[in-house]
């Protein structure tokens, strides 16, 4: 099973001005990436490989030393993009489809980007039943069960409510004490402090 999961940042105004910078060499890096592949089938009938167009970008950087600003790895995604899109294209054409070619990519139609990830910090990890989660070097973290005592105790509850008579005033008690214990026990109620707990398991 693949989650993702979405964070929302709040980047300083330089931070905000390098990012758009780098959505702005990303945008050039797809138009010039489809821009070549185009003219090769057209001109030559060449059909060119993300990885002849990877081979491009040494000579782009020349040309164009501002891409030296950016990741290698985040402009080859940008012509990874390229290379979907044309195989989705042409996948549709062989399918008897009339689809439009890929487009040229304006101003607010690029707007996110692949930045490379660290390594010598990665490991998978396993969310189980019987653990909370197992990583990809072994590790086990242990399920919090945060709720067990108070679900012990509401099974305890119901049971004794079950042997009251209905109608006396014990069978009222219990019946409210086992409807309140099961509120405490709604998802909506578990959420905060499952996340409470994941945030303390990230800390230690």
């Amino acid at each position: 099973m693949l989650k993702a999961y979405k964070f929302r940042i709040y980047p300083t105004k330089s931070q905000r001005t390098k990012m758009e910078r780098t959505l702005d060499l990303c945008r050039w890096t797809y138009n010039q990436t489809l821009a070549y592949r185009k003219d090769a089938w057209e001109k030559e009938g060449k059909s060119v490989s993300k990885y002849e167009t990877h081979n491009l970008l040494p000579t782009w950087k020349e040309e164009k030393p501002e891409l030296n600003d950016v990741f290698s790895q985040t402009l080859q995604n940008a012509q990874e993009r390229v290379d979907l899109a044309l195989k989705a294209f042409f996948r549709r054409v062989k399918a008897g489809e009339n689809p439009g070619y890929p487009r040229f990519r304006g101003r607010g139609w690029y707007d996110s980007f692949t930045y490379p990830q660290k390594d010598g910090s990665l490991v998978g990890v396993d969310v189980g039943l019987e653990s909370f989660a197992t990583l990809s070097n072994g590790e086990t973290i242990a399920n919090p069960r945060f709720f067990r005592e108070e679900e012990t105790e509401l099974a305890r509850v119901q049971r004794k409510l079950s042997k009251v008579p209905k109608g006396t005033p014990e069978r009222k008690l219990f019946g409210w004490l086992s409807g309140s214990m099961r509120g405490s026990l709604t998802s909506d109620a578990i959420l905060p402090i499952r996340l409470v707990g994941i945030w303390l398991t990230g800390s230690v």
